[in-house]
């Protein structure tokens, strides 16, 4: 029964008051949205898009296009009473192809955009470019960099508490984002609200601090590794005005609701502290603390011995210089290591310094030090003295009240992290003891007659000019006399309270060159949560600080000689907190988790640069100045080749004999995912008919074994081939000249197509095979899907009349699709995501990445996917490569991305191993050349040249290498390259321990 006009008036009138009933915020329209779930529910009735555009004829695809890809649109003009214009013919939404006029991703437009659509009443229309806005809220994307939002677009906050703890330079409000509104960096989605702490920027702060944030915090996103009790950004964005910083929530807020047993500063409940803790009790509180501790210590060692960058060698040094217990967040566990008192992490790098290695060498490519050359960042931030500051802060305060500028002495840095990290941990250790009536009394103790509550004070010294400005400073008596209190009061036999107390002692001291450094801080802290676990105390451990009798059975009232700190030193020497840099000593270089070796040394290589790696900083499989970064196994897709322990380095090259030696003229030749066999389309002797060869590529002997022929039919041109680990696919060109393709498994053909029955292959182009049997036509304007035994079915996916699309190419493991198109202004990266059982791909593409356009897109261009991670390398004709940058297509962006070209014009083949080793394969005159490069980054990837010499190099009369594959070594933790020539060739290169 056919729509009448009271249906469509009823039916447009309920759906105006669903989607007013759920849009959040509707008393703010500034930041009111829906959620995209909401607008198809409010469209799911079987006959709801025929109803409300009744006078128009649709059919089934016409309205699975419009779910699909119309739906904000169509909502957008239900709810603003475009009723002319939904009223009106069929060319307004569909061209005379059934192709969409509009479509979502095209949304919102500007009045002067020529997607607006043509609504005849002004009123409308203005209401339309005004309410668009609540249908397409902006997605929140994962990204290190700062993301500027247009202030029209409403953010997908749905939960906003404010001011829940505040920062260096702003609040701290608890935000929740809405669900399937947050995009990991892996193109994942959230099922559920997403809890995040949001920082916003006070108003009143000066550019140059906020910027120092947000510049400090891309640096440590951007870093090649990272650290489990570090807490870093999610994103950074930019709207109405305000710098928002994102960070994950953390669910027992900080150390100093911890320290207040659930209270804020002013007294007021925040949690219940025994529900949440509900173990922390005096005997196991002091263990689980200490391991805390260290673990902290161990963030901060990993802030100060330097952070690689991402693209070219050199380290950045950071130093907190914001610590406090504020700035420590507590996580529930999340381990099968229960910890009472949470999992502590250390976020804030407000006002964070960093110092650069000024001997990096020049690139092309964007890098750290390409962000930082426009901001004068020193040493020497702005800071204010506070509880947990280093006596030397005072230095900084008075230069900077005397307008002294660009002196980098009695800088405040990572020493006196060390000093903030002695007062927390003496408060922290307080607490396990007595809880937070305890550290409440010790800092009531160490005010006492001053006039707040530091550790140190201020001494005067008779030898001072009333000009001088010479200060001196110690370590309060309150200070050292509660500390000694809680020595007395232990009656434990581990003395392991004395072991904690002198640990801190050796910290807390006024002279800066005289503290440890973050490295000892670890070991030291090490040995404090394994003293603090022993019933007795240890015996010969040499990391014991009561082999050194700090702390004496009556510490006097000023047992340390005050320490004078000069205004300006001549010479701050290697001790200050000024950064020093040494690449000949540079430590581990750890990648998304994985470790490179570097003993790094710069040179050129083809115009780049690379690092050159050795093991020599390698102290029993970890870093000698990191925390515990363990090496994962071979089989770990994200791995790259240099591991921890050892340098990998590649054997002899072995070429397999071929069990078959007749002598044939190869036309095309398919190394299989797995690079256990390789298929040749060749001629057969002394004849015009073409066959496929198949053989197993068995490693361990050496050699190559045939598999039974797969004949072709002889009446046809054969041209190209492609292999999986169990299917073939063969295509060329009948007599007439029409397109033909022909799926094998095994000898036994699974369908043909011929173009003059399958109308799509008249413009192919190319092919790819999945490892499960899926197939990707790739076609002249479309690609089509093809599932696995459901060979009929050509299901086109990418349909687009502005782009020619010239490759695509599966991953390893089948779940993703990808494919190159090309056209002008932007050429165009498509990614599909493919259900891993039912093997159904779900369009829209989930990516669409738009990059200018050069010279790239001729049908030579190849993709070479990652191994898992979502993303591959475009490698172009001319010898171009870059990595390709991701993008969500519910993003709603048609900014172009940026290419990192790396140039390699002699390329004969290339391949991924994992997500992060790049191997390219060079065909000189002479020899060829094997290359091992890295793909470093996270949201803005880049190629990293490897070393000046190859991989490995070998003769160039064997023929072009057509195909590269790395897989593992049978029975052995090694790796082998397999290669495969023009010349029908196969060979191996051992990669050995």
């Amino acid at each position: 029964m056919n729509p009448t006009l009271a249906d469509m008036k009823d039916t447009r009138h309920q759906i105006q008051e669903y989607l007013t009933d759920k849009v959040l915020h509707p008393h703010n329209p500034t930041d009111a949205y829906i959620l995209y779930e909401d607008i198809s529910q409010a469209w799911s009735g079987r006959t709801t898009i025929q109803t409300v555009l009744f006078r128009i004829e649709l059919s089934q695809v016409d309205i699975d296009t419009i779910r699909r890809r119309l739906l904000r649109f169509l909502s957008t003009l239900v709810y603003v009473g475009a009723n002319e214009f939904l009223s009106g013919p069929r060319s307004n939404f569909f061209h005379p192809n059934g192709e969409p006029v509009y479509e979502d991703k095209r949304f919102p437009v500007h009045h002067n955009d020529r997607g607006v659509p043509p609504i005849e009443s002004l009123t409308i229309r203005t209401r339309f470019l005004n309410d668009q806005y609540t249908f397409f809220p902006e997605y929140v994307r994962e990204c290190s960099q700062i993301c500027k939002i247009d202030d029209r677009r409403r953010l997908p906050f749905e939960e906003v508490v404010r001011n829940t703890a505040s920062g260096a330079y702003g609040t701290v409000d608890k935000i929740g984002i809405s669900p399937n509104c947050f995009i990991t960096f892996e193109l994942n989605r959230n099922h559920k609200v997403k809890l995040v702490a949001c920082k916003r920027f006070h108003a009143s702060n000066t550019r140059r601090d906020s910027m120092r944030e947000l510049k400090n915090l891309e640096i440590l996103k951007e870093s090649i590794t990272s650290h489990a009790h570090i807490r870093i950004h999610l994103a950074v964005l930019l709207h109405k005005g305000e710098h928002l910083i994102l960070l994950p929530w953390a669910d027992h807020h900080d150390l100093d609701h911890f320290l207040a047993e659930g209270f804020d500063f002013g007294g007021k409940p925040v949690y219940d502290f025994a529900e949440v803790f509900p173990l922390a009790k005096k005997g196991p509180l002091i263990k689980d603390v200490c391991v805390q501790m260290h673990r902290i210590a161990d963030a901060l060692a990993w802030l100060h011995e330097g952070i690689v960058a991402p693209v070219k060698e050199g380290r950045l040094y950071f130093a907190h210089m914001d610590l406090k217990p504020n700035n420590i967040l507590i996580d529930k566990n999340n381990s099968s290591v229960v910890s009472v008192v949470g999992k502590w992490v250390l976020t804030d790098f407000g006002i964070s310094a960093f110092k650069e290695d000024d001997g990096s060498s020049t690139s092309d490519l964007p890098t750290i030090r390409d962000v930082y050359e426009r901001l004068t960042i020193q040493t020497t931030p702005r800071r204010e003295a506070g509880a947990y500051q280093p006596p030397e802060v005072q230095g900084v305060r008075r230069r900077n009240s005397g307008n002294e500028v660009g002196s980098n002495t009695e800088s405040v840095g990572r020493k006196g992290d060390i000093w903030a990290f002695a007062c927390i941990f003496s408060e922290v250790l307080t607490f396990a003891l007595g809880q937070a009536s305890a550290v409440s009394a010790f800092r009531s103790q160490r005010t006492g007659r001053h006039q707040n509550d530091y550790f140190y004070e201020s001494v005067t010294s008779q030898h001072l000019r009333p000009n001088d400005d010479h200060h001196m400073y110690k370590v309060r008596a309150e200070v050292l006399e509660w500390l000694r209190k809680l020595v007395s009061d232990d009656q434990s036999p581990n003395r392991g309270i004395e072991c904690c107390v002198s640990t801190i002692l050796k910290m807390l001291v006024t002279d800066a060159s005289q503290r440890p450094k973050a490295k000892q801080l670890v070991f030291m802290m090490n040995h404090v949560k394994t003293h603090i676990s022993s019933d007795e105390m240890p015996v010969n451990s040499r990391n014991c600080p009561l082999n050194d009798h700090i702390v004496p059975p009556n510490i006097p009232t000023s047992p340390e000689t005050p320490v004078e700190l000069p205004a300006s030193p001549a010479d701050p020497g290697p001790e200050t907190p000024s950064i020093r840099i040494d690449i000949a000593t540079i430590p581990l270089i750890p990648v998304s988790g994985l470790v490179a070796l570097p003993e790094s040394t710069q040179t050129t290589h083809d115009g780049g640069t690379y690092q050159q790696v050795s093991p020599k900083k390698i102290v029993s499989g970890r870093s000698s100045l990191r925390g515990s970064l363990k090496e994962e196994p071979l089989s770990e897709p994200h791995k790259v080749i240099a591991n921890p322990k050892t340098r990998r380095s590649a054997g002899s090259i072995k070429q397999f004999a071929m069990l078959d030696t007749r002598k044939a003229k190869v036309h095309d030749i398919s190394l299989c995912p797995s690079g256990l066999h390789v298929a040749q389309l060749r001629s057969v002797p002394g004849s015009q008919t073409r066959e496929v060869v198949v053989h197993d590529i068995n490693i361990a002997l050496g050699r190559c074994q045939r598999l039974p022929c797969v004949t072709l039919d002889p009446d046809q041109n054969w041209k190209h081939l492609v292999l999986s680990d169990d299917k073939l696919v063969v295509w060329g060109n009948t007599q007439d000249g029409q397109n033909i393709v022909c799926l094998k498994d095994g000898a036994n053909e699974l369908v043909t197509w011929i173009a003059s029955s399958c109308a799509p292959l008249s413009s192919l182009l190319s092919i790819s095979l999945s490892k499960n049997g899926c197939l990707a036509f790739v076609c002249a304007e479309n690609v089509y899907y093809v599932k696995k035994d459901a060979y009929a079915n050509l299901q086109p996916i990418a349909f687009n009349q502005e782009h020619s699309f010239t490759h695509a190419s599966f991953n390893d493991n089948g779940t993703l699709l990808y494919a190159w198109a090309f056209s002008s202004p932007h050429d165009c990266l498509y990614i599909w995501r493919i259900d891993e059982n039912s093997q159904d791909i779900a369009v829209p593409a989930e990516s669409e990445g738009y990059y200018p356009s050069k010279r790239h897109g001729s049908p030579e261009a190849a993709l070479i996917p990652y191994a898992v991670r979502p993303g591959c390398i475009v490698h172009a004709k001319s010898g171009e490569l870059f990595p390709a940058q991701m993008r969500s297509t519910q993003c709603d962006s048609f900014e172009e991305l940026p290419k990192h070209i790396f140039e390699c014009p002699k390329v004969a083949c290339a391949c991924m191993y994992g997500d992060r080793s790049l191997f390219i394969v060079e065909k000189g005159t002479l020899h060829t050349r094997l290359w091992k490069h890295r793909v470093v980054g996270d949201s803005n990837l880049a190629i990293e040249r490897g070393a000046k010499k190859p991989f490995a190099k070998w003769p160039s009369f064997s023929g072009t290498v057509k195909a590269i594959r790395v897989r593992p070594w049978p029975d052995s933790n090694d790796l082998a390259i397999v290669m495969c020539t023009s010349h029908g060739q196969v060979m191996a290169i051992p990669v050995e321990k």
